[in-house]
């Protein structure tokens, strides 16, 4: 269901895609499938490790594939590995990395790599800022999945309750919170500026003014 209201964005335009912004983590026992993992976001090849495409008659056919299988139409972009591999307390390897897709987030792809390598921990957090809507996989069937219209940055508090319904990994991963908050800055800074020019524009016309009167 959800794909399918990805692609339907999608489709919308062949030119100029929404950027979803999406932080995967991948975490187990075998610190060899983490190492390809993760050799394959920093070569821009994830999805297809994961899932190799078959070659194509067509770009609308690749087009079709991609985003049946993967769940976005082009490989990841823009990949920064956050966490390189390390080794936790409990004998587990994991890494976390960041990148972006066209329109809507791999949850297909998250999906199929969970069942093909079951000891394997994928968990996918996403965000669209363009549609407003973000979600998180936790390596389960199910994908929560949640609107963000009408986030209200006029102060912390605010924030806090746009954000009380959404899970707390989920805020955490993208950072949500910090994000709102720099939107709220930049908010106020564009007003104040805004304030400033008024005050000196009314200041000049009171000087006009009397001027005119005093007959300069």
């Amino acid at each position: 269901m959800l794909r399918m209201m990805f692609v339907k964005c999608a489709r919308r335009s062949r030119t100029m895609p929404n950027y979803c912004e999406n932080v995967v983590l991948f975490r187990s026992h075998d610190s060899a499938i983490i190492n390809k993992l993760h050799d394959a976001v920093c070569e821009r090849r994830l999805f297809g490790f994961i899932k190799p495409e078959p070659k194509h008659e067509s770009l609308d056919a690749e087009t079709q594939w991609r985003e049946e299988h993967w769940g976005t139409k082009h490989e990841l972009m823009w990949p920064h590995v956050t966490v390189e591999p390390g080794l936790l307390d409990n004998g587990q390897w994991e890494f976390e990395a960041r990148f972006e897709t066209a329109w809507g987030p791999p949850v297909e792809l998250m999906q199929f790599a969970s069942k093909l390598w079951p000891d394997v921990l994928v968990e996918l957090a996403y965000y669209e800022p363009g549609l407003a809507f973000c979600g998180f996989f936790d390596g389960g069937e199910e994908v929560g999945h949640w609107q963000l219209e009408g986030v209200d940055i006029s102060s912390e508090e605010t924030i806090d309750k746009s954000l009380e319904h959404l899970p707390e990994v989920l805020i955490s991963r993208l950072m949500l919170r910090e994000r709102f908050v720099l939107d709220m800055q930049y908010e106020k800074h564009i007003w104040q500026e805004r304030w400033e020019r008024l005050e000196e524009q009314k200041a000049r016309f009171d000087q006009y003014e009397k001027d005119a009167i005093n007959g300069i």
